[in-house]
């Protein structure tokens, strides 16, 4: 894991594993979530890093770095749910239907907000285009 995140250090990370989700930073060594640090890719099924300037996207059977290049489109999402507290730079979040989580957020309360780009792609026979895939770019 450390290597394929050099270029990650300090960045948040989005990992996916059989049952569970972690959000997280990267330090240089592991992925520190709010109560566990990850520091190998064993079981874990997909991985996005993060730091306003690019997206890594890792699954099981590759990875790829995107750079973003400012011809993207940008769309927000917002997700389920609210901040209810915040302590030592970690934001819990209800998500409203039981769920609670803890995301790498200084923030006391309000929605958040994934931003994130669509990665444009074209059809050559018909020159449709369409979105072929998205990074994310911050969650705020």
């Amino acid at each position: 894991m450390k290597e394929l995140l050099k270029d990650f250090v300090n960045a948040k990370v989005i990992i996916w594993t059989m049952d569970k989700i972690y959000f997280g930073i990267f330090d240089g060594v592991e992925v520190c979530s709010y109560d566990k640090k990850i520091s190998t890719l064993d079981g874990i099924l997909e991985l996005r890093a993060f730091d306003g300037v690019k997206e890594l996207y890792y699954w099981k059977e590759g990875s790829r770095v995107y750079e973003f290049k400012g011809d993207e489109i940008n769309s927000t999402t917002k997700m389920l749910g609210k901040v209810i507290k915040c302590e030592n730079g970690w934001s819990k979040v209800d998500d409203g239907r039981g769920g609670k989580f803890y995301l790498p957020l200084d923030k006391k309360d309000g929605e958040i907000i994934i931003e994130k780009y669509d990665i444009i792609g074209y059809h050559k026979e018909t020159h449709q285009a369409y979105i072929k895939g998205y990074a994310i770019k911050e969650i705020k």
